[in-house]
């Protein structure tokens, strides 16, 4: 993981054009582009996790309408769900508990393709 602690990056060597979280904590609303959560509530965070296209499909049912301000129950992101992003408001234990694959994964994801980029001949 790169300092901030959200960016795989086992070298420290990838240009920041390919360091791209594979989780992130949001405690705050940004303006118009991400206010669906409803982060202003007093303590509630919101937990995203980018995961696999198989996984996401798997996890989120596409048909569904989500409630996005909802606490403590796995959904997709609601800007970043296209990317297969998913997320969670207050997580409690079990809930947590339920994602730390999904945590995996997505810590996997980058370091894949790390590893790939290091096998390509040069």
């Amino acid at each position: 993981m790169d300092r901030r602690g959200d960016r795989a990056d086992p070298d420290r060597n990838l240009d920041d054009a390919r360091r791209f979280p594979f989780a992130t904590i949001v405690i705050k609303e940004y303006g118009d582009f991400d206010n669906a959560s409803k982060l202003d509530r007093p303590g509630v965070f919101r937990l995203n996790i980018g995961i696999s296209k198989e996984t996401y499909a798997r996890r989120v049912d596409a048909e569904e309408e989500y409630d996005f301000t909802a606490l403590d129950r796995l959904m997709p992101h609601p800007v970043y769900g296209r990317n297969h992003w998913v997320c969670v408001l207050n997580p409690s234990e079990s809930t947590f508990e339920s994602i730390k694959p999904l945590l995996e994964e997505a810590h996997a994801i980058p370091l894949g393709r790390v590893e790939r980029r290091k096998s390509r001949p040069r």
